[in-house]
């Protein structure tokens, strides 16, 4: 499955951070299959949701529910990674892995039975 940005992400990105915002749009495909090879992921087909400056998709892992957030190329979007680590699901959703060079987190899936 070939994951591209939805269009409203993609054009917003690109309108906001120019040759960046570009670049990272063409990097996703490639860049989710490394990911999901990485961290042993199979991606769930749906319509990825995705916000502002991130792009959301739902997999699993095994039989456990995940949930892998890549970043956009905002610089300080990155922060979210450490502040996940630190709090280690105290409080937060859990980061599970983590990859800064790749702009990205694996994330449980939380529902209402979780925690």
């Amino acid at each position: 499955m070939v994951i591209v940005p939805p269009g409203a992400l993609a054009d917003g990105l690109i309108r906001a951070c120019g040759d960046a915002g570009q670049r990272w749009v063409r990097s996703v495909p490639e860049r989710v299959d490394r990911l999901c090879s990485e961290w042993g992921l199979q991606l769930l087909e749906q319509q990825p949701p995705y916000g502002d400056w991130n792009l959301i998709l739902l997999a699993q892992r095994g039989r456990e529910p995940r949930v892998l957030k890549i970043f956009g190329p905002e610089p300080r979007a990155t922060d979210e990674i450490d502040a996940l680590r630190a709090w280690a699901g105290r409080g937060a959703v859990l980061a599970l892995e983590t990859s800064r060079d790749e702009r990205a987190v694996l994330l449980e899936r939380l529902g209402p039975t979780v925690r």
